[in-house]
């Protein structure tokens, strides 16, 4: 599965939101000092960036009278001055950062200190992840809700700003920790679960007619003496089936191999990791044969997750990683720890404001409510005397510290203890929490006018800029994500489509840096449940020549053959999961021909009854072996399709080796 939950928001390494290091947007015009009185907006600062087709600011806000007394000067966003090797597609359009509610300009970068350790964990899931997760996340089911579980209107109007985003954000809490949970528990978890389990499934690759072309232009001479005018359009599919089940060391297996949905041959047995394998291939031997084996990473043929990117080059060491799995909480656990500490940081922040804003992203546009929520050194403050007491007296948090710990081998209270004497440090320094965070936080948050759902977020640290849009209209959505750091732009998704219930079907373009990588398609694809981590519905990949040139810098060297045909592969993906199973068919294309389909299916069950087999030494197997038995295998041949040539070469040659 494509998205993989990191662990719980644990405080032993605190992190902020994963996401590409991206380019700060261009600085909003400055906000007037003082809301109340006349103040002439400040000129637009010089951009950074042009936009090479003159696309008209996508993002604006009608600031509301009390607020503004002058419209600030639209700034414009640009294309960077390296530009991709091909054009961006018409589709992509910019957005503009609001100018309401917007920070003043951020103050000097500082290196974010000892405050990360309790403020950013917990800030950077609620303003950070949940709204990166998908637009439109957060649906309000609690907190100052009406009897259709959305927030009311009439509390909407009458709230005060501040209370109306403590409102949302602590249902978009709610929401978060109960999605991420479950994410975690059908991504993580069950991946885990190595152990006294059964994995089942089948890999099907069926060529297309551009392959068959392929194969009979680079084999068509060297088989044409056998098969003159061989084209191969009898070859239709090429399968494997597998069901493997485990139970401590020992690995029960049944694998078996199909040419065009006939069985060939399959194979039953019995693996114990550092002592041998005993395999049956039914058709030539009902006996086991004997196979010594080395140690053998069982965990890794049950589909184990691969932990180093979350924890670490320690965590790819086999016997490492199975601690670190199981020292994971469960999702109950991770889902209380996010719900608790989001709920209680979000009822720190009191310096909200309010006004109206068009959210616009390619041709969708529509009118929100816009709230804009600044931490700043105090409300850090706040949430640290808020939080701390509590990170110290949580048991679950005790636990996971000294689990994790224990699971890399360290020491546990150790670790715990430098944890305590951290928090105590902080609460007992707020001054140092002030020095630390050099510059406020900005969230800017856009609400539907009647649900209160969140439909867009920008996340501006001062360095980092996170954005976030999804604007619906008319059956239409509009999709950014952009991650800015320092003023330079490191990642861009932007595009927009049709929404049909919980299904999107739309193209949206990829950029990262100043490569542009291509077209991400969605076709009918659900997006409730890929808040649960889930992926279900079709997806098409169209990569751009960057895609190959950053594999060839990877030094996978390739073909000038090669060149031509990949410049013009497109992928769809149709998928299909849950947490017991699975299955996705890739199709490959080449411009108007398909030149492969590949299709997956696997499950997960409990381990079945496995009964360890006895084998004999390969020669008294291979004494097994008979012409008759290997003339029934070539019979299977015929039956799958294969050209009579080909069947009477092999029983010809085998007549020759057993004559």
């Amino acid at each position: 599965a494509p998205v993989t939950p990191a662990a719980p928001a644990a405080p032993v390494t605190p992190a902020a939101p994963a996401a590409p290091a991206a380019p700060a947007a261009p600085a909003a015009p400055a906000a007037p000092a003082a809301p109340a009185a006349p103040v002439q907006p400040q000129a637009p600062q010089p951009q950074q960036w042009t936009q090479p087709q003159q696309v008209p600011p996508q993002w604006s806000q009608q600031p509301q009278p009390q607020q503004w007394t002058q419209q600030p000067q639209p700034q414009q966003w640009t294309q960077p001055q390296a530009a991709p090797q091909q054009p961006w597609p018409q589709s992509q359009q910019q957005w503009q950062a609001p100018a309401p509610g917007a920070s003043a300009q951020p103050k000097k970068r500082g290196k974010g200190g000892l405050i990360a350790a309790i403020v950013a964990v917990v800030l950077a899931l609620v303003v950070g992840v949940g709204g990166f997760v998908w637009p439109g996340f957060f649906k309000q089911d609690k907190g100052a809700a009406g009897a259709d579980g959305a927030i009311s209107q009439a509390f909407a109007r009458k709230a005060t700003p501040e209370e109306y985003y403590r409102a949302v954000e602590t249902n978009s809490a709610d929401s978060l920790a109960q999605h991420l949970a479950t994410a975690y528990d059908n991504l993580l978890l069950s991946a885990a679960a190595t152990d006294d389990v059964s994995v089942a499934g089948s890999i099907k690759l069926a060529p297309g007619d551009k392959a068959r072309e392929m194969l009979t232009d680079s084999f068509g001479s060297l088989v044409e003496q056998v098969n003159p005018g061989e084209d191969f359009q009898w070859f239709k599919s090429i399968s494997a089936v597998y069901d493997l089940s485990r139970k401590g060391d020992l690995l029960g297996l049944d694998v078996g191999v199909q040419l065009n949905d006939t069985d060939l041959l399959h194979a039953n047995g019995t693996l114990r990791s550092g002592d041998s394998l005993c395999i049956s291939i039914p058709e030539l031997s009902e006996r086991y044969l004997s196979i010594p084996m080395e140690y053998v990473d069982l965990d890794a043929m049950m589909g184990r997750v691969n932990l180093g990117a979350m924890f670490g080059s320690a965590a790819e060491d086999p016997e490492t990683m199975q601690r670190i799995l199981k020292a994971l909480p469960d999702a109950a656990t991770v889902e209380t720890l996010l719900r608790t500490y989001l709920t209680e940081a979000v009822a720190q922040i009191e310096t909200v404001s309010r006004s109206d804003g068009t959210l616009s992203v390619a041709d969708v546009s529509a009118d929100y409510t816009v709230l804009t929520a600044t931490i700043d050194p105090e409300t850090a403050v706040k949430i640290v005397q808020a939080l701390g007491p509590k990170l110290k007296e949580d048991k679950d948090i005790q636990k996971l510290i000294q689990d994790m710990a224990a699971a890399a081998q360290q020491d546990g209270s150790a670790k715990y203890k430098e944890f305590t004497d951290k928090i105590d440090e902080l609460l007992g320094d707020p001054d140092k929490i002030r020095q630390d965070m050099k510059n406020d936080i900005v969230i800017t948050v856009y609400l539907d006018k009647k649900t209160s759902e969140v439909c867009g977020r920008i996340v501006d640290t001062g360095a980092r800029k996170f954005e976030l849009a999804m604007p619906e209209a008319e059956g239409r959505f509009g999709l950014m994500l952009r991650v800015t750091d320092d003023g330079k732009e490191t990642f861009q998704l932007i595009g927009s489509g049709k929404r049909s219930g919980d299904l999107l079907t739309g193209d949206l373009d990829l950029q990262v840096k100043d490569e542009y990588y291509g077209v991400i398609g969605l076709d009918g694809f659900d997006i409730e449940k890929a808040k649960d981590g889930l992926l279900v519905g079709g997806v098409d990949l169209k990569p751009s020549a960057s895609v190959w040139k950053l594999l060839e810098s990877s030094g996978s060297a390739l073909p000038e053959s090669a060149k031509s045909v990949l410049d013009s592969l497109t992928f769809h993906l149709d998928l299909d999961s849950s947490k017991e199973k699975s299955s996705a068919v890739v199709t490959v294309s080449a411009g108007s021909g398909t030149l492969l389909t590949i299709s997956f299916e696997g499950s997960r069950s409990a381990a079945k009854k496995i009964a360890p087999a006895e084998g004999v030494e390969p020669a008294d197997w291979a004494g097994d072996i008979t012409l008759e038995k290997l003339e029934k295998v070539v019979d299977s041949l015929e039956k799958a399709g294969v050209p009579a040539a080909y069947t009477e070469m092999l029983d010809a040659s085998l007549g020759r080796v057993f004559g």
